[in-house]
C-alpha cells in the first residue's frame, strides 16, 4: 500500500476535499445519522477528516486554517442530501448535526496536539 501525501490549498471547500468527502459518504450513505454505534464512529471520522483538513494546510496560521471549516457548507450540503424528510424533521437532523459538529471542532481547536 503506497502512502499518499494530501495538501490542502487554502480557499478551497473543506467539503470537496477528497479525504473529507469519503468520510461524509460514508457517514450520511448509512440508513441512519447518529440512531446506531457505528453512525456515531462514521460521524466522528468526517470530524477527524476534517482536522486533518486544517492540519494538512500548508503555509497558513493555524488560527487562520480554521476558519476554513466552514459549517455553512456543511449545512448547505445536508440539505441537499437528506431529502424525502418533512421540512421540520430535516431542519431538526442538521440542528442536530450543527450542533455535534461546531462543539467536535471548538474542542479540537482548543487542544494542542490532540487528533480525534
Amino acid at each position: 500500500m503506497q502512502y499518499r501525501r494530501y495538501v490542502t490549498k487554502r480557499g478551497n471547500n473543506f467539503m470537496d476535499d477528497e479525504l473529507v468527502s469519503q468520510a461524509y459518504k460514508a457517514w450520511v450513505g448509512a440508513p441512519t445519522l447518529f440512531g446506531h454505534v457505528m453512525d456515531r464512529e462514521r460521524f466522528y471520522a468526517f470530524v477527524s477528516a476534517c482536522v486533518r483538513y486544517v492540519k494538512r494546510m500548508l503555509f497558513v496560521k493555524r488560527r487562520e486554517a480554521w476558519k476554513e471549516l466552514d459549517p455553512g457548507c456543511l449545512e448547505r450540503r445536508l440539505l441537499d442530501d437528506l431529502p424525502g424528510q418533512s421540512p421540520q424533521r430535516q431542519e431538526a437532523v442538521i440542528q442536530e448535526v450543527m450542533v455535534k459538529f461546531e462543539l467536535l471542532i471548538e474542542y479540537e481547536r482548543s487542544k494542542r496536539g490532540h487528533l480525534l
